[in-house]
């Protein structure tokens, strides 16, 4: 065919009704070598297109590998299970189980955390409609408070798989392993960014309890349950402090109304003083994330480093960033670009010491921004994943 004898509008239907790849890249390579800008700048459209494609299905491939692995060796009902819940002040904690069809497709899946809530409620209703199984479990309150958080994560997770028909084979859980599962499991560190399956749940399990929390709303109103979902925003601990805690607020996340503190304030502390506590703050939630903590304050490569966590072979370089008073701003504004030089460069050192002879190591930047308002606990904003 030659481009030459079709008007451009004639070309780009013939690029979008193309039967084969085959066809459409030959006619791609032959506007390439139109004289006519025109039918170049639709080739150029058709190979960003095509890219993109290719992008996005190696992408679903790799979201499908695990379940893959786990089909090739037998297991035909493989679930993926994830939680929503984990951190707020007040509600439930909710966990799902789910089982796809193995040519399930929703190319917008993800980790339901960034997701938006209108692509999170397209996802649901896709999923929900093409599940072979699916059952939520709901820990309580109360047994949030008998059982601490993690039990009663784990109890949710029980009651969620216990809750598909038919029963799963087998689970990939997002996160660390269980202490007890009613199905032989494995668990993925940041599954949700790496099943379908976990994404699937961890999609159900969040949408399912933004709707328990919007109930919530309207049976307890004041708190704000409908916007912050039941996290520790300081909209909330400004309703706890006016209205006292609700009958669904979490006694053993609060004290005197407040979030617990996990280190106790100190009258008329130094700015040095007030920058060690934000430390040990922070240091402690990622040891109770499951990480080993490695260094504080590690120095080299003309940079200093706040924090070194490791869990399996993720690495986690953590700057922390402790202010005073409400003005403070968010924390990505606190790191300048020297900084971030100086960061890249003690990273850069620390890294070569600790691979050397070693695997590689999955690496991480996380900025921790630490405010103390004057009452109450600190509040803590934590930034996953930033670029340096």
């Amino acid at each position: 065919m030659d481009p030459g004898d079709r008007s451009l509008r004639d070309l780009a239907d013939l690029l979008e009704g193309a039967v084969s790849p085959a066809e459409r890249s030959r006619l791609i390579s032959a506007l390439e070598h139109d004289p006519r800008a025109g039918a170049r700048k639709l080739a150029e459209r058709a190979r960003r297109q095509d890219d993109k494609a290719r992008r996005r299905d190696a992408r679903w491939r790799a979201f499908c590998d695990p379940e893959r692995r786990l089909r090739e060796k037998g297991y035909t009902r493989v679930a993926g299970v994830d939680e929503a819940g984990r951190g707020p002040l007040a509600g439930p904690v909710y966990a799902a189980a789910v089982i796809l069809p193995e040519g399930f497709i929703h190319h917008p899946l993800d980790d339901s955390k960034r997701m938006t809530p209108q692509a999170r409620q397209k996802a649901y209703r896709a999923i929900m409609s093409a599940a072979v199984a699916h059952g939520t479990g709901v820990a309580s309150v109360a047994e949030i408070d008998r059982h601490n958080i993690l039990g009663a994560v784990h109890l949710a997770v029980r009651r969620a798989l216990e809750a598909i028909d038919p029963p799963a084979e087998f689970a990939l859980v997002d996160g660390r392993p269980l202490t007890s599962c009613p199905v032989p499991h494995l668990a993925l560190v940041k599954g949700d960014s790496r099943s379908r399956v976990i994404a699937a749940a961890s999609v159900i399990a969040k949408v399912e309890r933004d709707d328990m929390m919007m109930e919530l709303d309207r049976e307890y109103p004041g708190y704000g349950f409908g916007k912050h979902k039941g996290y520790g925003t300081e909209e909330h601990r400004r309703a706890i402090g006016q209205l006292g805690p609700s009958p669904v607020h979490r006694r053993s996340f609060l004290r005197s109304g407040e979030q617990v503190e996990l280190i106790p304030p100190t009258s008329r502390e130094s700015a040095h003083e007030w920058g060690r506590r934000a430390e040990d703050l922070v240091a402690r939630e990622y040891a109770e994330r499951g990480y080993r903590i490695k260094h504080r304050r590690w120095r080299g490569g003309g940079g200093e480093i706040d924090l070194v966590c490791r869990r399996d072979d993720e690495l986690v370089i953590v700057e922390i960033k402790a202010a005073r008073g409400f003005s403070a701003g968010p924390p990505a504004g606190w790191l300048d670009r020297g900084q971030r030089k100086r960061l890249r460069s003690a990273a850069t050192e620390l890294l070569g010491q600790m691979q050397a002879g070693r695997g590689r190591l999955s690496v991480r930047f996380d900025l921790v921004g630490v405010v103390d308002s004057g009452s109450g606990p600190p509040r803590v904003t934590r930034m996953e994943g930033i670029e340096m």
